[in-house]
């Protein structure tokens, strides 16, 4: 193998875990273009034809006594001990469908170049089921009905699982306890979390202090991808700074208005971003924390949320607003307003200028990132929105004759070969080492002839979303231009006020909660959409905060405060 120069640096970089507690992930998958790794999952694709369930317990069996310890060849280096067993072995692994993975394979995961070196390296076979995008749940709750669960089960969001959460389906045994079995056959996972800290090490496991899954990670943490815009060259013909505070929010959209002739030069919808510019004011429009208690900003902050809502009347009335903001719809801006100048403060991802904003850029305009704005320019931003400390996770059923071979064949991808492979693929094929010793993909990824480059991702190596493991995602920025990468860094806000994406309420809990909450939620947002157009006055705020009690805030604050006390006494 050829040498590379401070090839070694890179990977004591990854691997070598540093001791650091802002190493936080995300279930996110960053996109290239848009919608391209942000689409919902699509058709199911069938297991290895002709298989049946005896033939795969058999398989297992008669691996079970042939894990190769003694004789693999060890390379301390990777932290990795390949193959998983001498002989042949077959897992079933239930995970949801991604319809565009879906075109690029055929319907099936192991026609994938990634999934056959996979294989070739475990010497383990798998026999997917993925469930079609929108059946996920009721794929898994018919799976546990059955009573025949597959060996493993990678569910790549938070809101599909067992209904009643990790230790009830432990308890009612449906699930593995993973406590002492990780220790043992995943040592690679194990040393993650142990060098990351006890934060990790808690948002990892349950309630009760039990391993029930092993959860992906970022390699370092996940900048946002996504947050507010402005167009730069408008801002320099007008002789204008980057707008810091309210004030200086609205004097920049007023010369847009005046001077650029834009209709809608702030562009907000009514549900996704409302409160995202609120944030200065401690306006939230959701729960957050301080020092632990758990607080509903509306009805906790009502003078902050009165504010900001006063703000947001004022620009609508006086047409710095788009004037439709209140049945706008998706979660960035128009393409079509941006493109045509009609708004030039928006929400959007880092890849839009290149991608869906291009006639712009064609025309000689620019974008710049900006943080939301502050009452005062020294103020601290603190946002509540919460970010996890894993993204997917691995279950291990206990319908798997083999938990040893299934857990030892997913902890590869938390070593450092198994990383970089899933990472990156193979060297010299799909990546080489640059001048300093980073991974960069060839063009065999980056300019291949018979698809796209999210679907050479989805082809050569593990696919966002996909799995667990140990994912470096800064290798998606290598198609975007630097000075649009750059735009993440400038949206990272502090996230003190957040609570925990893994304090989560019972079953019990979740469901008095989500009765509750949900007639909050739509009053909550449908009488500020209403105070913000006009159609409410001001004067009946008092009602509106009064009326959050009686509908039963309090109540739900308590119930999150009981999550998060649960959290943190893991």
């Amino acid at each position: 193998m050829q040498e590379v120069p401070n090839k070694k640096s890179w990977r004591e970089d990854i691997y070598v875990f540093q001791k650091n507690k802002k190493f936080l992930a995300t279930a996110l998958a960053l996109t290239l273009t848009a919608g391209a790794l942000l689409t919902g999952c699509g058709d199911s694709a069938a297991g290895t034809p002709g298989s049946t369930e005896d033939d795969r317990q058999e398989k297992n069996l008669a691996s079970d006594d042939r894990i190769n310890r003694e004789n693999a060849e060890e390379t301390p280096s990777t932290g990795a001990s390949l193959p998983i067993v001498d002989e042949p072995a077959t897992l079933q692994v239930w995970m949801p469908s991604d319809v565009a993975q879906m075109n690029v394979c055929a319907g099936d995961l192991n026609n994938t170049e990634f999934y056959k070196q996979l294989e070739e390296r475990t010497n383990v076979h798998i026999e997917w089921i993925n469930p079609a995008s929108g059946t996920e749940q009721e794929s898994l709750n018919l799976a546990i009905a059955s009573g025949e669960l597959p060996d493993i089960i990678i569910t790549g969001s938070r809101t599909v699982n067992y209904i009643d959460g990790y230790d009830a389906a432990i308890d009612d045994g449906y699930y593995l306890d993973l406590t002492d079995l990780l220790p043992q056959y995943a040592p690679n996972y194990m040393a993650w979390l142990e060098a990351n800290g006890e934060d990790f090490i808690k948002a990892c496991k349950t309630d009760n202090g039990r391993f029930a899954f092993m959860g992906a990670f970022m390699r370092v943490e996940q900048t946002p991808f996504s947050g507010y815009m402005i167009r730069q060259d408008w801002l320099d013909e007008l002789n204008l700074d980057i707008p810091v505070t309210y004030e200086d929010y609205e004097n920049v959209l007023t010369q847009f208005k005046e001077k650029k002739g834009a209709t809608a030069p702030l562009f907000i919808q009514p549900t996704i971003d409302f409160w995202g510019l609120g944030i200065g004011y401690g306006a939230y429009g959701d729960f957050y924390q301080e020092n632990g208690t758990v607080y509903y900003a509306p009805y906790s902050n009502p003078e902050g949320t009165r504010s900001y809502l006063e703000t947001l009347h004022k620009w609508y009335e006086n047409g710095l607003l788009d004037s439709d903001f209140a049945t706008a719809t998706g979660w960035t801006a128009d393409p079509v307003m941006v493109n045509n100048g009609n708004t030039a403060l928006f929400s959007a991802m880092y890849i839009q200028p290149q991608s869906q904003y291009a006639a712009v850029l064609e025309q000689g305009g620019s974008f710049t990132a900006l943080q939301p704005p502050k009452v005062n320019a020294d103020d601290h931003l603190s946002t509540y929105q919460p970010k996890g400390v894993y993204g997917g996770a691995a279950i291990i059923s206990t319908s798997c004759k083999n938990p040893e071979i299934a857990i030892r064949w997913l902890d590869y991808l938390y070593s450092e070969e198994g990383s970089l492979f899933a990472s990156y693929g193979v060297e010299n094929d799909t990546f080489i080492y640059d001048e300093n010793g980073k991974p960069v993909f060839t063009e065999k990824i980056t300019n291949n002839e018979n698809m796209d480059f999210a679907g050479a991702l989805r082809y050569y190596v593990l696919a966002p979303g996909q799995l667990a493991g140990i994912m470096d995602w800064t290798r998606e920025l290598q198609m975007v231009d630097e000075q649009y990468c750059a735009m993440c860094d400038v949206w990272v806000i502090d996230r003190d006020k957040a609570i925990p994406a893994e304090a989560v309420m019972n079953a019990e809990e979740n469901a008095e909660y989500s009765k509750i909450f949900a007639d909050i939620q739509t009053y909550v947002n449908e009488y500020c959409t209403s105070l913000v157009t006009g159609t409410q006055s001001f004067d009946e705020f008092d009602t509106f905060i009064s009326n959050l009690n009686t509908y039963g805030i309090e109540r739900c604050i308590e119930l999150k405060q009981s999550a998060l006390d649960r959290y943190n006494s893991r």
